[in-house]
């Protein structure tokens, strides 16, 4: 069996049986790396937050406690000013 190599599960032979499905995949990567060289050019301390967050998945509970915040509103509070500095960084 062939090996993956998109997200989706698609192979080299998907995408040359579908040049869109090439397509889409070569789009998603440029958006990745877009999104990723986004996120590395905002302030560090805003950085491991969203990280755990949007990236990782984990709980606000979760990282309100393993990176030392007060409460969860001072975790929400800085995750939108980081997704804010993201959005500006993307544009």
């Amino acid at each position: 069996m062939a090996a993956p190599i998109g997200e989706d599960g698609m192979t080299i032979a998907d995408t040359v049986a579908s040049p869109r499905a090439l397509e889409d995949l070569v789009v998603q990567r440029e958006r990745a790396a877009h999104a990723l060289a986004a996120v590395a050019a905002i302030p560090d301390h805003y950085q491991g937050p969203l990280v755990d967050v949007d990236v990782r998945g984990l709980g606000y509970d979760e990282v309100v406690a393993a990176r030392g915040f007060t409460n969860r509103k001072s975790l929400d509070n800085l995750l939108q000013r980081a997704r804010r500095a993201v959005r500006s960084q993307a544009a």
